[in-house]
């Protein structure tokens, strides 16, 4: 069965300390996702601007986030940001006119991001790039999505020993890209493991301490079933905005490669690219789970 990426077996010896963080991250009753159309103009205009004014710093920091100690569990409901953005990878159209301050992905290839609602074909070449604007620790899983509404197994993405050499400590204005830009080739192929199969789910798990021994080498690692859906409960109401598409903002930024997996110490500051797409999750919870698919073949 083709995929997005490689296979590797969940380690079984892990499967005990699994259980156990189960037990610590969930809480006896959670409520049930709730994925919110898009709002008016008037809020993405401002949840955008929130995210930049109060996550992102006003100037470079030199120094890597220093993470918080985790906070007693609170039933105070707040409201958390995550930014994700689907990148297109095609063919430069003209290499001696790229504007200044344009970033290639890879020699003859350039990035241009997409609307959340873009559907991908066979063959297209395809990158995601998060941004978590507060200090926590990143997981990354993906599924395959089939047309009758079930699901394939899910593999854990990121962290990985390729990408920041297994850092997955997240904050402002730091990007987390994949593949990484050092993998060769730096985008993924998609093909289309059978013919209903009609997206790449994406679920995106921050948490305040790291998970000891959650990590894969190169390949994605297998994960049980029953563990996936028990993290998956996790999920809570999440509206989902989106940036308006425009000339300026359709290109990938040498800004945004810098802050990327940590290619240098320079992070986003105001006035930088924002993220295509703002999740915004209400949760009492000091660890949280939000889905984003990355949409296959043609809409039905």
């Amino acid at each position: 069965m083709s995929r997005l990426f490689q296979k590797q077996m969940f380690p079984t010896n892990l499967i005990p300390l699994w259980f156990g963080l189960m037990v610590l991250l969930l809480p006896t009753a959670l409520p049930t996702v709730a994925q919110e159309p898009q709002t008016d103009s008037r809020d993405i205009v401002r949840i955008y601007d929130t995210f930049q004014r109060k996550r992102r710093p006003q100037t470079s920091v030199a120094k890597a986030p220093e993470p918080k100690p985790a906070q007693p569990q609170s039933q105070t409901t707040v409201q958390r940001l995550i930014g994700v953005t689907f990148w297109k990878v095609v063919p430069e159209k003209n290499p001696r006119l790229l504007s200044q301050g344009a970033a290639k992905v890879a020699d003859g290839w350039v990035a241009e991001r997409v609307s959340p609602e873009t559907r991908f074909s066979n063959g297209d070449r395809v990158r995601l790039t998060i941004e978590v604007p507060e200090e926590g620790y990143l997981y990354i899983f993906d599924r395959e999505k089939y047309a009758d509404g079930t699901f394939g197994d899910p593999y854990l993405i990121f962290p990985s020993k390729t990408i920041r050499n297994g850092d997955n400590l997240v904050g402002p204005g730091l990007l987390v890209g994949l593949p990484a830009q050092t993998d060769n080739p730096p985008y993924l192929d998609l093909t289309q493991s059978r013919s209903n199969h009609t997206a790449e789910e994406i679920s995106l798990l921050v948490v305040a301490k790291p998970i000891p021994g959650l990590i894969t080498d190169h390949d994605p690692l297998k994960i049980e079933k029953a563990q996936f859906e028990a993290w998956n409960r996790l999920q809570t109401r999440t509206r989902q905005l989106e940036l308006p598409m425009s000339r300026e903002t359709v290109g990938y930024t040498l800004k945004e490669r810098e802050a990327e997996n940590g290619v240098s110490a320079r992070r986003l500051q105001q006035g930088d690219p924002l993220p295509q797409r703002l999740l915004q999750v209400e949760t009492t919870q000091n660890a949280l789970l939000v889905t984003v698919p990355l949409l296959i073949g043609k809409a039905k």
